[in-house]
């Protein structure tokens, strides 16, 4: 029976049934606990959050885990949908677990993602990325991501400790109105409480920034300044406003 259960196809699917509660559902199994999985039709529902997933794909090294490593090979997953539900009241942020495991995962790959919260929806065409952690620090590296006609590309950390501290160094460029194509470098780094940015630009504008947005109060409070060389407005027509440089706050 023991022998079945772990190596059958069918030995698997009521392993991961037994495990997953009531909370998770999986609507169909294939593939093998002990390599590569694919799972479809992933739900997941509790008071604060669902989550479905039409395809889930993992490719891992359970063997590593004698070295007390989780090794993802690959994890793949698409048609992505997330609500978050109404909450009665504001819940204070809690730290993040420490990780019982180092964590290794090559590569992260989400498309087409779903969010939607307070009767908003967001779409995110793709999220891709590779994770290790060093201690209880997770490091991310080769971000991806494409959201409208806006392309992210950069690395990150995020402490697992009180508040979650994090920094990020980020490249972005997109479409904006009325403008057209933009570009920015941006440096963050902070926590739950407030987090420090930096920002340069060269197109259209060459803009240096820096600031912070406070996020322990109610609302987010943004505080901003920096300096400008060469304005003008509109971008595609007649100037009717032109700076050769300048400050704000």
């Amino acid at each position: 029976m023991l022998g079945w259960l772990l190596v059958s196809n069918k030995g698997h699917q009521l392993i991961i049934n037994w495990s997953t509660g009531d909370n998770l559902k999986i609507g169909s199994f294939s593939g093998s606990l002990w390599s590569e999985i694919q799972l479809k039709n992933v739900e997941y529902t509790d008071k604060q959050q669902q989550l479905s997933i039409q395809q889930l794909q993992l490719h891992w090294q359970p063997k590593a885990l004698f070295g007390r490593l989780l090794h993802i090979e690959k994890l793949l997953a698409s048609d992505i949908t997330y609500i978050v539900m109404e909450q009665s009241g504001k819940e204070k942020p809690s730290s993040l677990p420490a990780l019982p495991l180092a964590l290794q995962f090559d590569k992260v790959d989400f498309k087409t993602i779903n969010l939607r919260q307070k009767g908003e929806a967001t779409l995110i065409h793709r999220v891709a990325f590779k994770a290790a952690s060093q201690g209880n620090t997770v490091n991310l590296s080769g971000i991806e991501a494409n959201y409208l006609n806006h392309q992210l590309n950069g690395e990150a950390s995020l402490s697992l400790d009180e508040n979650s501290p994090f920094n990020a160094s980020i490249f972005w460029q997109g479409e904006i109105p009325e403008i057209g194509s933009a570009r920015a470098n941006v440096q963050a780094n902070g926590d739950m409480k407030a987090v420090h940015v930096r920002l340069a630009s060269d197109s259209p504008y060459n803009i240096s920034s820096h600031g912070q947005v406070m996020l322990h109060e109610s609302n987010p409070i943004l505080e901003l300044q920096g300096d400008w060389s060469y304005f003008k407005w509109p971008m595609k027509t007649a100037a009717e406003i032109t700076s050769q440089s300048g400050h704000f706050s």
